[in-house]
């Protein structure tokens, strides 16, 4: 399992702007593109529970694992299926609460490429919503392991 902290000065004009966003409502979760009024993918929250091995989100951490999984399986996967997912032990961080706390934000990598939770709503609204970002990493991206199986952008 590969979790990223991405650092918080991002030198990309587009890191503000998210690329998709993760919807959870009425036992579905639906991922939109920016703009677009139809989902681009969309699961029953129990099957995707099943898939994960977990149980059906309740917590914010809960959705935000779901919701980040979710994107990169369907944006980057190969036939919605994942390589990596994000270890359901580690506190999820959107890139807004990171800026504004000093610490890094939690994304995770998909065949190259780095999805992170921009912001996302009350996890207890009857709608969930979470905005996601998305950039391309370089071939050779240096990366340094830190505890825990985390893996940190240099």
């Amino acid at each position: 399992m590969i979790a990223l902290a991405v650092a918080n000065t991002c030198r990309s004009d587009d890191v503000d702007k998210p690329w998709f966003y993760v919807e959870m409502s009425d036992g579905w979760m639906r991922v939109y593109s920016i703009g677009e009024p139809h989902w681009v993918a969309r699961v029953k929250t129990k099957d995707w529970a099943k898939a994960l091995q977990r149980p059906v989100p309740v917590t914010k951490d809960d959705r935000r694992h779901f919701a980040l999984n979710l994107i990169a399986a369907a944006i980057a996967g190969d036939d919605g299926s994942r390589e990596h997912s994000t270890d359901p032990n580690i506190r999820m961080v959107t890139l807004e609460e990171a800026r504004k706390n000093g610490q890094p934000s939690t994304a995770t990598i998909e065949r190259g490429t780095c999805f992170g939770i921009l912001r996302d709503s009350d996890p207890k609204a009857e709608v969930y919503r979470a905005d996601i970002i998305m950039f391309p990493l370089p071939e050779r991206q240096p990366f340094k392991s830190n505890e825990g199986g985390a893996v940190a952008l240099s």
